[in-house]
């Protein structure tokens, strides 16, 4: 049986382009099928021998059809599960403009909140959980990438699969309830 990935410790950022980003550190692989689950992330390019020692740092994989699925499935379980419950929470859609600048920035594997020229807000009025239920934030396009040595808050992670999330609109307006 092959194992399954899904998405630990997110980390939501705040950019000021119109979306914001979540990136999860690893995709961890587990025998278990919680409801967070994203499978069969698959390596959409190999590195061969004659490539040069910086490109086998990085390895580019792709998201499905089945993961974005996954994604949306999990965005939309946790929104319409809040409490108080929200009246005007809309439906989460999938969103490849998002999903293109989610890839550029994967790629960089960069453990970072984004540029810094990018960033609305940092800090703890940029929280993961608030903009994963921000109701007016209707769109989310990601990317996964393979990471080798990434430097994750001071440690060295060997091989890291990094998940970004992009969100549109951006929420996390600072005095504004995330849904009513």
């Amino acid at each position: 049986m092959k194992p399954q990935l899904f998405a630990v410790d997110l980390i939501l950022l705040c950019v000021s382009c119109g979306a914001s980003a979540l990136a999860t550190s690893v995709l961890a692989a587990s025998t278990s099928s919680p409801s967070a689950n994203i499978t069969s992330l698959g390596t959409a390019h190999r590195f061969g021998k004659d490539e040069p020692a910086a490109s086998k740092s990085r390895r580019k994989r792709f998201i499905s059809q089945n993961d974005m699925i996954a994604i949306l499935d999990y965005h939309n379980k946790v929104r319409g599960r809040v409490f108080p419950p929200a009246s005007n929470m809309e439906y989460m859609v999938w969103d490849d403009t998002l999903a293109k600048t989610a890839e550029d920035w994967a790629h960089a594997c960069l453990w970072e909140h984004g540029p810094p020229h990018l960033l609305r807000c940092y800090g703890p009025m940029c929280t993961h959980y608030t903009q994963m239920v921000w109701a007016t934030s209707n769109k989310i396009g990601c990317a996964v990438h393979t990471c080798h040595n990434m430097n994750v808050w001071g440690s060295v992670w060997k091989r890291a699969t990094y998940l970004v999330c992009n969100y549109s609109p951006k929420g996390n307006w600072i005095g504004e309830a995330p849904y009513k």
